[in-house]
């Protein structure tokens, strides 16, 4: 039926180039070689072999428009996208017998397109409320994710959650911060008498976060799919690790309690000596079972010549002075709260006498005070076994863990209370507390289920009424949210505010 209608229509053309021009003389099998040679190149352009042409090319005849628009519906533009559709073709022809038509393809070219204009932004939570940057995920940025699907009679392209579950297993996002472990290598011998014992390792044990694959592939894939703008992904929380290359008998040295603070705003020698007392003094440091724990017996000679810088200090209760080795007293903080979440024996620590902006983050009213040869912080470990002090910064995140073999005890603390939210039947020595003091109850449970309830004070010569007002306010909320509670394994105590 094609070829007699296409050979009509060629008898029709020569006649009429006939009559107006008598120079054209075809004769029929001229005709009938002219109409084969039609099909086959209208077949190979199909096929993309040749570039196709327009009918009106191909006859080389006078078109009306109405016929070229009729043309055009049934031929194949000369578009980029038609010309990546023709080479997706001959491409996809290399490994099946059976393609779909350039006209799908490029339907399913023009709908990739589309997808590589979507883009998603992704919020990172963690149960520690860790704040993340927010992640980007677009098509573009990650091309691989889309899944070409071709059929005889259809051609599309989707997003594909195993791809996306393949790369994010081999490629976490670099907004999320995996796990890293610390190689003990060796035990060394005290400094001097009166010093603490140390151990050689390689790198430290930082806390990171696993990224739930599957759920995320899923996550993701969906909403790329269907175009929505954010969407919330919960990571979750992991501990750095301590492998024991010593040879010596440590115990398990899994992570037993964290201690954290923030001290963002602070002067250039204030962080100085910050980051220098956390990396350089307190970290690698390990307290074998029985003994005690002296903190200022890790800083060595607070002098200049040492290495310390000047910042303020607090003098006579409520004098601010420059001191060499300003700044320590949040390290010290930062120990004292990996000593309370461990729920360690504490034997010497008082709390500073003025209020400071930063120890409100993770446990306002939890913070300790030292000066060498005047104020300490000491605790006993009662564990049993050794335990490995490690202290790193990132940014301005301070951060102190406790590794050892756990006892099976486990801590949970409420608070911080206050004049306006104490509860009934706290008192100190048989009294209600003061209007600048601040509480919180410790809980320990043994192994054996029994348990025991210390009450935490630390008094201030001043407590701004609108600070206690806001704290008092957060209590609730997380009270409200039944999260007053925080275990020795977990790396956060409750209070998260921002002040500062």
């Amino acid at each position: 039926m094609i070829i007699f209608a296409i050979f009509k229509v060629l008898c029709y053309n020569t006649h009429e180039m006939r009559r107006k021009n008598k120079k054209h003389n075809l004769s029929l099998p001229s005709l009938f070689l002219l109409a084969v040679a039609v099909i086959t190149a209208m077949g190979l352009a199909e096929r993309g072999v040749i570039p196709a042409k327009s009918e009106a090319a191909i006859f080389g005849t006078h078109v009306t428009p109405k016929k070229r628009a009729s043309f055009a519906q049934r031929s194949v533009p000369n578009t980029a996208l038609y010309r990546q559709a023709m080479r997706l073709r001959r491409r996809i022809a290399r490994h099946t017998f059976v393609t779909p038509s350039v006209h799908a393809l490029a339907r399913a070219l023009g709908e990739r397109r589309k997808l590589l204009t979507r883009s998603v932004q992704v919020t990172l939570t963690a149960s520690d409320r860790k704040e993340f940057p927010t992640w980007t995920v677009s098509l573009h940025r990650y091309p691989t994710w889309l899944k070409g699907n071709f059929s005889p009679n259809d051609a599309t392209f989707r997003v594909d959650r195993q791809r996306i579950a393949g790369f994010l297993a081999e490629n976490p996002p670099e907004e999320i911060l995996p796990p890293s472990d610390a190689v003990l290598l060796e035990i060394l011998e005290p400094e001097a008498k009166g010093k603490p014992m140390r151990v050689k390792t390689e790198g430290v044990a930082k806390a990171g976060y696993h990224l739930p694959v599957k759920g995320a592939a899923e996550l993701l894939a969906a909403s790329l799919t269907h175009g929505l703008a954010e969407v919330t992904l919960p990571l979750t929380p992991a501990a750095g690790r301590i492998v024991n290359a010593s040879f010596e008998d440590l115990g398990s040295l899994e992570l037993l309690a964290s201690g954290r603070s923030d001290f963002r705003g602070s002067v250039p020698g204030r962080i100085a000596n910050v980051k220098k007392g956390l990396s350089e003094r307190v970290n690698n440091v390990l307290v074998p079972p029985g003994e005690v724990f002296s903190f200022n017996s890790t800083l060595g000679p607070i002098t200049a010549k040492a290495g310390w810088f000047e910042a303020l200090g607090i003098f006579n209760g409520d004098e601010l002075r420059p001191v060499t080795g300003g700044g320590l007293c949040q390290v010290a903080t930062t120990v004292y709260r990996a000593i309370v979440n461990a729920g360690l024996p504490i034997e010497e620590r008082r709390a500073h006498s003025l209020y400071v902006t930063y120890y409100e983050k993770y446990g306002f009213g939890l913070d300790a005070t030292i000066y060498p040869g005047q104020q300490n912080l000491t605790f006993r470990n009662d564990t049993g076994n050794y335990i490995l002090v490690q202290a790193y910064y990132d940014g301005f995140e301070a951060t102190v863990n406790f590794y050892g073999t756990s006892d099976g005890r486990k801590v949970a603390l409420d608070g911080p209370y206050f004049t306006a939210n104490a509860p009934e039947g706290l008192t100190i020595n048989e009294r209600a507390l003061y209007g600048n003091e601040i509480a919180w109850i410790q809980t320990i449970t043994r192994a054996d289920g029994t348990e025991y309830k210390n009450t935490i004070l630390s008094r201030y010569k001043l407590l701004p009424k609108s600070v206690v007002a806001k704290h008092v306010e957060l209590w609730r909320t997380a009270s409200a949210a039944k999260e007053e509670s925080t275990h020795a394994a977990a790396p956060d105590l409750l209070t998260d505010a921002r002040i500062q």
